[in-house]
Order: structure tokens, then sequence, then C-alpha cells
């Protein structure tokens, strides 16, 4: 029998604590803010639902126009109007969220839709369909935005609240509120969309800076100059737009514009660059990822989606990953900088392992090579786990760091006794985070708890609830019962797998 101890574990006392809960993550749909839609909406109205029906597959509603705030429709006019079956009200039974139906009133912000080969209607059928998040719920006067309640899942009419409470917006405000959008927006447009030779990029940085502090949705404003900064390929201007950025999406995109060698060349030098503040090396260091791994690659047709890459990899692709290695074992005092560097080389190595492009594998295993120096100096767990995650990718490279976690690489964590509530029987939670990607895919294994008393050295075994499946990476929190007669005092605490 063949044992791995994950001895990479922090020492903590024995606590008792229970009620192991693991955060779940899922994406999420963004809705436009008013600006956005009133600006990318070519119609916005008021209406009545007068009918709803299926024709063919696709349900639409007819709706009966009250008021025109934008656009060619006229009073009394219906229109038909698709995809409002992804909008619903809330009902007592928050999992069976009710349609709209005849006799709701909404503010509809709607482009007429064309048919595609999910969307089949016929070529001169005149129906239109919401921008994302374009519509509101008028109810007593009163006027409700819709949002994702869970995901996935519709997007539900809510109450506005204000520290909790409900701050109803009542319908005259809200016609307000598009009528000084409208104006507001003609501007915005003209600046952003300027030609380039007449860009007014510092402007352009002022309204970045202000609609991000404020931003309440997805934003087509501080998008569009995001994008026209990363087509510019400035460096400096993206560095300083990359400070009041504040939407993960308008970030993505401006480091996406120093997707060329020479910006990858900027952001290691300011990266390395011990006269930078933190907060800005930070900054530069995360830009990394998007801008690519291979050094000589060009990002074009830039879109808050994503981007289309022209690559030259070159013999050793420039030693682009090494050089990153090399900034970061020289920053390894700054944990959190080194740890980014990290992320970036572990997102760069999965792409690398697997279309194995001889140049980047090359640069790849001389990157591996220095964090395997890295390693040998005994740093914090945290960076070791990282160090192991990241030359994984390369099993020959991560062989030559000995780590104790054999095949499983994961570490655990010391759980915060705040976050769980006092169990029955005296218990010890844990955090746990691993990768089972050297695990043959499909092997399930169940590690068990080892705690190892620091002083006599007497390791006791728990069996545990959790199961690990290889290829796969996870992480969360448990629990194993601790029995009475375990003796009190410190404990290095591991996770043991064997097979």
């Amino acid at each position: 029998m063949r044992s791995h101890t994950i001895v990479r574990a922090l020492i903590i006392a024995l606590t008792l604590v229970a009620g192991p809960m693991a955060a779940a993550r899922a994406e999420r749909v963004q809705v436009y803010n008013l600006d956005s839609l009133v600006h990318l909406s070519t119609e916005v109205a008021e209406a009545e639902i007068t009918r709803v029906f299926k024709a063919d597959t696709i349900d639409l509603v007819e709706a009966k126009v009250s008021l025109i705030h934008k656009g060619g429709f006229k009073k009394g006019q219906v229109i038909a109007v698709a995809h409002l079956d992804y909008y619903r009200k809330p009902a007592r039974d928050r999992f069976n969220w009710k349609p709209m139906e005849v006799g709701d009133r909404v503010v509809l912000f709607l482009v007429r839709v064309k048919a595609n080969e999910f969307f089949r209607i016929p070529e001169d059928a005149v129906i239109y369909g919401p921008v994302t998040g374009g519509v509101r719920l008028i109810h007593t006067d009163q006027v409700h935005a819709f949002t994702q309640w869970g995901s996935p899942g519709p997007l539900v009419a809510w109450p506005r609240t204000i520290d909790g409470k409900v701050k109803p917006l009542g319908v005259n405000e809200f016609r307000k509120q598009i009528e000084t959008s409208l104006r507001d927006t003609q501007e915005l447009a003209r600046l952003v969309e300027a030609k380039s030779d007449k860009l007014d990029v510092q402007k352009l940085v002022k309204v970045l800076a202000d609609r991000s502090k404020v931003m309440v949705g997805r934003d087509h404003f501080t998008e569009r100059i995001c994008v026209r900064f990363a087509e510019r390929y400035d460096f400096e201007l993206l560095s300083q737009a990359l400070a009041v950025a504040k939407d993960y999406n308008d970030v993505s995109v401006l480091q996406c514009g120093f997707g060329t060698a020479k910006g990858r060349d900027f952001l290691l030098a300011r990266v390395s660059n011990e006269q930078e503040p933190m907060a800005a090396r930070l900054r530069h260091a995360r830009a990394i990822g998007e801008a690519g791994a291979a050094y000589r690659s060009v990002h074009t047709a830039i879109a808050r989606n994503g981007h289309r890459t022209v690559e030259v990899a070159d013999e050793g692709n420039s030693g682009y990953q090494t050089r990153i290695a090399k900034v970061l074992r020289a920053g390894a005092k700054h944990e959190e900088l080194a740890r980014t560097l990290l992320r970036n080389l572990d997102y760069f190595g999965q792409g690398i392992s697997q279309n194995k492009r001889e140049p980047l594998v090359v640069d790849l295993h001389g990157a591996n090579a220095v964090l395997k120096e890295l390693y040998d100096t005994n740093p914090s767990q945290e960076m070791q786990y990282a160090i192991e995650k990241a030359t994984a990718w390369m099993p020959d490279d991560y062989d030559k760091l000995k780590s104790p976690c054999g095949d499983l690489i994961s570490i655990l964590r010391r759980a915060d006794p705040a976050r769980y509530t006092k169990p029955d029987k005296r218990s010890l939670i844990f955090e746990y985070e691993y990768t089972a990607r050297l695990i043959e895919r499909g092997a399930e294994v169940k590690p068990a708890v080892v705690l190892e008393h620091q002083d006599t050295k007497k390791q006791h075994v728990f069996e545990t609830s959790l199961t690990v499946r290889g290829g796969q990476a996870g992480g969360g929190s448990n629990v194993v019962e601790l029995p009475a007669h375990l003796p009190k005092g410190r404990y290095h605490v591991f996770l043991q797998l064997s097979d």
C-alpha cells in the first residue's frame, strides 16, 4: 500500500465547531443600467399587455402602447414582443415565478429582433425584443426593475430598497430619469464614439472614473471606453484607466490591451519596480493573465467577451514564462504579489499543456525550474500549494518538487469558529482546497483526516465524508467528530490519501 500524507496544513488547537457550509458560485445575468438601456434601444415606450400567445414554438405577447419616450411608435399601436418569458413576477412560492400576463403595465426598452437559427421567424416579421434587462413593471404607479434572484433562473421583478427598506420609485420619477438619460447619453455617445484621432482620452478617463464609482448594472459606456482604450495599445493610458475601473468586465478589456510584446514588457517592468505602490504592482500583475501566454502574440478585435489573437511563437517564446517566474521569485517577500503571478503561470500552464506548442512548453519548463528554486526555500504553505498547482501541468516538473502531497495536491486551512454553529458533539471543522489532476480521471478516493499531537507525535486518524474525483479540483469545508478521550493540545492536521 502506498500512502500520501498531505502535510500542507496549519497547526491548530482543537476547536469545538460545526455546521460546514461551502459557498457556491454561479454565472449571473448582467442587466444593463438605465443609461445603457436608453442608448441601446431604438424604441422606449410604456405599454399594457393585451395578449399572451404562442406562434409555432415562439412565446410572444402583444402590448398596446400608451406613452412613447423614444422611437417611432404611435400611441395606441399594438406591438409584438418576444423574450418576455424570461421576465417574471414574484409569487408566494419563490421557485414558481409568475409569468407576465394580460393587464400588466410595463416600460419596454426594445430593438427589432432578427431571424436566426435559434429564433425562426419570417424575414419580414416585425417583432421586438428587450435589451438585456430592458423591462420595468408598473404596479400601482410604482416602477420595479428585474433582477436574477437565483442562477440559473429568470429575471424577477423586485422593489428598489435602500438600507433594507423599500423605497418605491414612482412612475413620474422614473419618467424624469428617462428624460434626463435621453439628454445625457447623447453627449456620452458623442465622446465615446469619436474618431480615433479626435478621441478625448483624458475626458474619457474621468467619465470612466466617475461612472465606475456609482455604477449599478452593466454599463455600455464604460465598456466602450475600455474597448477604445484597449485598441490604442497606449500602456500608460491603460495603466491610468486600470486604476479607476471597477467592473470586472471593464478591467478585463483594459488588460487585453496589454496583449503585445511591448505591453507584456511594460507589465513585467511595473510589477518588478519596487518604487511602485503595491496596489499598482498588483493591478499590473493581474493584467498579465489577460495579456496572454505567447510573448509575441497580438490581441486584436478586443471586445467585452473576448478578442482575436495573432500569434508568433519564437523559439523558447522569448523566455516570457521564465521571466515571469524570475520576477515572482525576486518579489516573493510580497506574498500577495507572488501568488498573483503564480495564478497567471497556473492559468498559462493549463493552456500550454493542452496545445503543447513546443516553444511554449520549453519556456514553461524554464519557469517551473525557477519555481522549484523558490519552493526549496520552504516558503509559506499557501505559497507551496500555489507552486505545486502551477507546476503540476508538467508532471515531470512537479515530481522534482518531491512534494509530500503526492498525487492529490491540497491544503487544509484553519476554520474560523465564528462562521459556524457550536455542535452537539466534540468536532473539528476544517476548510480545504485541492486539485486532483494527477489522479486518473473517473477515480474516486476518500481522504481521511490525521491529527498529530505536537508534543507526543501520536497520530489519530478519522474518516471523512469527502469524496475526491480524479481530474477535478474543488474545495469547501467539512467536519469530523472527535472522541471524548482525544487529549487536548495543539495538533498538526493533515489529509491522508491511501491507495
